[in-house]
């Protein structure tokens, strides 16, 4: 899988260069937001929103039509604790169960993307352009989780951990509006919506199949070229 990863990237960087010789159609943009994770219960429900950043370069057709190839990263956690009703712990000078345990679960997803988006764009007046779009992308995403037990008078005791790296292609479509500043600048805000199905794998089977998509809301600066 992550072959299949590398050659998309060297198919989308070949791809790229011809679309974006230089020329005053050409443009970049830089995006900050945040990330407000998906609520499903196989994903990324009760996840953190976190912060994202972006970076995107684009050609515009005409100018109703555009096409963008871009990066883009974030990363979310989980964080959830409470009572653990098993008897698998024993105290070790007494030999006695160890009651009132509480068991902590750290979750952690980081994610990078190269997505490709093809956009509408409309004029809604001689300095505000609104657009929408959809778009395909290539996704790279590691998984954390571990979980803690504890007991007041005893060191905490790890449990289960689980870590890998799965790659994998999802959808997202895009809406959002620009106002230009001046002749080759302009500012904007970005909604996007992305359904990322990620595999991840423990000793070459499937462990955990999780959408690490969601939605970014980004406020972008973009300059022409």
């Amino acid at each position: 899988m992550r072959k299949i990863g590398l050659l998309v990237c060297i198919g989308v960087v070949m791809f790229a260069q011809p679309l974006f010789a230089a020329g005053a159609d050409n443009y970049w943009s830089l995006k900050l937001g945040c990330f407000l994770p998906n609520e499903d219960r196989d994903g990324l429900k009760d996840y953190d929103t976190t912060a994202g950043i972006g970076v995107t370069f684009g050609h515009e057709f005409t100018r109703e039509v555009a096409v963008e190839i871009g990066g883009e990263y974030y990363s979310t956690e989980l964080r959830t604790s409470g009572p653990y009703y098993g008897h698998d712990f024993y105290d070790s000078g007494t030999g006695d169960p160890i009651s009132d345990i509480t068991v902590t679960y750290d979750n952690d997803v980081t994610v990078w993307a190269v997505p490709i988006t093809a956009k509408f764009q409309f004029p809604l007046s001689n300095e505000l352009t609104g657009f929408f779009g959809a778009g395909i992308g290539f996704y790279n995403a590691k998984y954390e989780a571990d979980e803690t037990f504890r007991s007041p008078g005893y060191e905490p005791f790890p449990g289960d951990s689980f870590s890998d790296t799965g790659s994998c292609v999802g959808y997202h479509v895009v809406a959002g509006v620009d106002l230009a500043v001046s002749r080759n600048m302009a500012v904007g805000m970005e909604v996007k919506w992305s359904a990322v199905e990620m595999d991840f794998e423990e000793d070459g089977y499937e462990a955990v199949d999780m959408n690490v998509g969601g939605t970014t809301v980004n406020l972008a600066a973009k300059v022409f070229f």
